[in-house]
């Protein structure tokens, strides 16, 4: 392995601890690549893609996952520009750039001549967290969802993605994959009344 004192490489397994130790500097906002990470330990056949480290003095200072979802990690402006630089040919794997609106913005200012115009822009969308105990009692009918739950599941899926998008996954044009979910299922009818899913 070649290792970068500066500019941008892939990073890999061995890389995982130095990743996850930049991460950490904001694990509210970094939760997403924080999952990524542990559960694929940069395996680019695991990520569907591949996560970018760039260095200064040796150093990483910050990162970029680059799967279906692009996300800027702990990245200034010079990051940006780096990142940006490497990025024409995944033009075909990205279908959603999300991170801190600076980040996002830079980068999308970078890309869009060569990107061409997106489906939605949602700048004022806010990253939402919860710091106490919950103020109403928890459905006790939501729960972790398993394989027997597919045929409900899937067709919620597919419907809650298609309303919030505008674009059907089935259309395969968005890459993705679901590590897991949650769903609520109707009394004794085992139906899916709604479900969210968490992946790549």
């Amino acid at each position: 392995m070649v290792l970068a004192k500066q500019g941008v490489r892939v990073l890999g397994p061995a890389d995982v601890d130095e990743f996850l130790a930049l991460v950490e500097r904001d694990p509210v906002v970094n939760v997403f690549v924080d999952h990524r990470a542990r559960t694929t330990r940069l395996q680019p056949r695991w990520l569907g893609g591949e996560v970018w480290g760039h260095y200064d003095g040796g150093t990483l200072v910050a990162a970029c996952h680059v799967a279906a979802n692009l996300v800027p990690v702990n990245a200034d402006a010079d990051a940006v520009r780096a990142f940006a630089a490497h990025a024409p040919e995944r033009i075909r794997s990205v279908s959603t750039i999300v991170g801190p609106q600076p980040a996002v913005d830079a980068f999308w200012s970078s890309v869009s001549p060569r990107w061409g115009t997106p489906r939605e822009i949602r700048f004022a969308q806010p990253h939402l967290e919860i710091a106490r105990h919950p103020l109403v009692e928890p459905d006790p009918e939501v729960r972790r969802t398993t394989t027997a739950d597919m045929d409900a599941l899937y067709p919620a899926c597919v419907a809650m993605y298609t309303e919030e998008v505008g674009v059907s996954p089935e259309r395969g044009e968005v890459p993705s994959s679901t590590g897991h979910g949650w769903c609520s299922s109707s009394p004794g009818g085992g139906r899916s009344r709604a479900s969210t899913s968490a992946g790549a």
